[in-house]
């Protein structure tokens, strides 16, 4: 949110503005689309880092352990899963089964530094 008020800023400082107080903003406004969109995948790759990080912090100490997951959705990269007992999200599972479904997942390891989890059925 806040590089789109960023964004939205330039486009309203550029509008209000007259001609002689940022000519070189109006000259540059059809760059703002790019910029934005730019903005907006820095913006998605962080806060996927960030979840990223969390559940492996959540899940460290976890190792070893079963927990029931729901298969919230599928796709050719595996599933997405919600792990009941802890607030965690995982991506890319392989495991059988549909949405909605609840399988045993065991953690095989979770690791801060590199951001990743890894899950198999249990």
């Amino acid at each position: 949110a806040p590089l789109r008020r960023l964004a939205d800023r330039y486009g309203t400082d550029a509008v209000l503005a007259s001609d002689h107080e940022l000519p070189d903003l109006r000259l540059r406004l059809h760059e703002l689309p790019a910029v934005m969109r730019s903005a907006a995948s820095r913006a998605g790759a962080l806060d996927s880092a960030v979840f990223d990080l969390f559940e492996a912090v959540v899940l460290h100490n976890r190792v070893g352990q079963s927990f029931d997951a729901t298969i919230l959705e599928r796709s050719q990269r595996g599933a997405r899963i919600a792990i009941r007992d802890v607030a965690v999200v995982l991506t890319g599972v392989r495991t059988d089964g549909e949405p909605g479904d609840v399988r045993k997942v065991r953690v095989d390891s979770a690791d801060p530094l590199t951001r990743t989890v890894h899950v198999s059925p249990a």
